[in-house]
Parts: C-alpha cells; sequence; structure tokens
C-alpha cells in the first residue's frame, strides 16, 4: 500500500509519462523481490545438533512421512521456529536453499565447535543398471546410466525423487548431486527384519565369546544389518554390504542393543510375543525414542 501510494503521487501530481517510467520500473523491481522467494525457505540460522537419534519429517508434524534420521552429534541449520518445529537445512545451506524436512524442538541443541557435518548420504548398492535424470521427473533429460553393483549415496527425498551422488565422499548440499533417481528404484526395504538401528553404542566383536578382539564401534542411529543369533549375539553385516550366504561376518554383538528400523519412524509399540523383563528394559529407554 505503502509503495502504491508513492507511485501515484510520483505520476499523479504533474508528472509527464515519461517520468513515470522509472518509477514504475522501480515498483515492478520490488514487487519481484517480495514474491521470488518460497515462504517455508527461510534463511537457515545457526548450526544445531540432535540430542538423540531424531526424525527429519516432510511436514512439521508427528504424522508426517520421515525423511532422513539425525545422528547425534552431527551438525545442521535450522530456521525459524514455527510450532515446535525447525525446517531443517545442511550446515551449508545457502540462503535460498529449500529445507530437506522439519525437526521437532524437543531434540535440538546449539552444536559444539568443531561439530562434524551431517553426511546426507545413504549408501546404496545397486542389483541393477539405473537412469537417473537431471530434474525430478521422468519427463526431465537423462544424465547418465548407474551400473548394477555401483556404490552410489541418496539423500534430499522430494516429491518421490532422491538426489543421487558418488558412494565415496561425504554429501553436504544437493548441488552436488549427479541427478535424480526414483526412491522405489533404490530405496532398501524396511521390512527386511534384518535392517536394525543401533540405539546406543555397541561395540562389535569378532567371536561370539567373551573376551574376543573388538572389530568396530557402531554409533546411536547407525544401522546394520543382522544375521543368525549364536550364544546370545547376533551376527553383524555392514549396512552398505550385499548380504548372500557366503558374504564374510563384519562382527558380532548382543541383541539387547537393537531397534527394528520398521519401528523408528513410530511411537514405540511394543510386540505382544516379546517377553516381559525384554519390555521392561527397553521402556527404560522411552525418554530417548524420536521425535
Amino acid at each position: 500500500m505503502h509503495l502504491t501510494s508513492n507511485f501515484k503521487n510520483l505520476c499523479f501530481k504533474g508528472s509527464s509519462p515519461a517520468n513515470c517510467f522509472p518509477a514504475l520500473l522501480c515498483l515492478l523491481f520490488l514487487l519481484s523481490l517480495a514474491f521470488s522467494f518460497p515462504a517455508h525457505a527461510a534463511a537457515p540460522e545457526g548450526l544445531r545438533v540432535a540430542k538423540s537419534i531424531a526424525n527429519v519429517r516432510s511436514e512439521p508434524g508427528l504424522k508426517a512421512p520421515v525423511v532422513w534420521i539425525l545422528s547425534p552429534d552431527q551438525s545442521f541449520r535450522v530456521g525459524a521456529l514455527d510450532g515446535g518445529w525447525y525446517p531443517v537445512f545442511p550446515a551449508s545451506a545457502g540462503k535460498n536453499e529449500l529445507p530437506v524436512g522439519y525437526v521437532s524442538s524437543k531434540v535440538v541443541v546449539a552444536a559444539a565447535p568443531q561439530s562434524p557435518q551431517a553426511d546426507w548420504g545413504d549408501v546404496r548398492y545397486l542389483g541393477r543398471d539405473i537412469k537417473y535424470h537431471l530434474e525430478r521427473t521422468v519427463k526431465s533429460s537423462t544424465g547418465g546410466v548407474f551400473k548394477t553393483g555401483d556404490c552410489i549415496k541418496v539423500g534430499f527425498l522430494r516429491d518421490g525423487w532422491y538426489a543421487a551422488f558418488k558412494g565415496d565422499t561425504a554429501v553436504v548440499s544437493e548441488s552436488e548431486a549427479l541427478g535424480f533417481v526414483k526412491k522405489e528404484d533404490v530405496d532398501i526395504d524396511v521390512a527386511d527384519a534384518r535392517i536394525r538401528y543401533a540405539v546406543r553404542r555397541i561395540n562389535v566383536i569378532e567371536k561370539p565369546v567373551a573376551g574376543s578382539a573388538e572389530v568396530g564401534i557402531l554409533s546411536p542411529g547407525h544401522r546394520a544389518q543382522v544375521g543368525a543369533e549364536k550364544g546370545g549375539m547376533y551376527a553383524l553385516y555392514r549396512i552398505d554390504t550385499i548380504v548372500n550366504k557366503d558374504t564374510p561376518v563384519w562382527g558380532y554383538a548382543w541383541g539387547l542393543s537393537w531397534l527394528p528400523i520398521r519401528k523408528i519412524s513410530k511411537k514405540f509399540r511394543w510386540p505382544v510375543s516379546m517377553p516381559a523383563r525384554l519390555k521392561l528394559l527397553l521402556k527404560k529407554r522411552r525418554k530417548n525414542r524420536p521425535q
């Protein structure tokens, strides 16, 4: 209203049409700036980390689909708080970048100095050739073909499409994507009983016996594939490994440290068949459940 009233003052108080033209151009330029940026792409603020494993959802609200899972101590940026939810951006995000999704403010705290940036890529080994496109639509040009057995990373899920990246580098921005692939072409089957999230720090040992040497560590929120049980311990395979009958075991860990992947994006509902003692043990961890 203020801009338009000023424009009228310029043009209708004895001004000639020639004098009105620069003012009209100025008004159009200011209006274009006001409407050029989407409302939800608020400028990212300071670095944050999640206090525990945290779900990133497509929209603010617990009923919205989960599009990513944040591990503790990995830094990211947030936008303006809206109804208890922050829009989430990569740590390196620019002013006009779209959010990856939304995270509950209950699980977000300020990042410590030198916190590592979140890697927004999830590893996939491809079981067949897959074309990737230059935009999130099959109508866009094909950028190339990922070959059977290739290792890639996918992230920034939007409208049923992932941005695809090289498998051997950390993913810090969507702008580095090679192209886009359909979600259903590369997604891991979340109903697969082998895939588990660690709910606490887990020491992975070489053999399922006391005193065996440690071969690795899984941090909270990290995944692995779980194989056969032996002596109360489970065989583990790395998440980026295609598990066949002859695949070497990475190591072993106690089974009570795991949460099924399909439970991570829902409120906790314990299976009826779960032993009462195990229910009590796991309920103690409910305060750390993802938002």
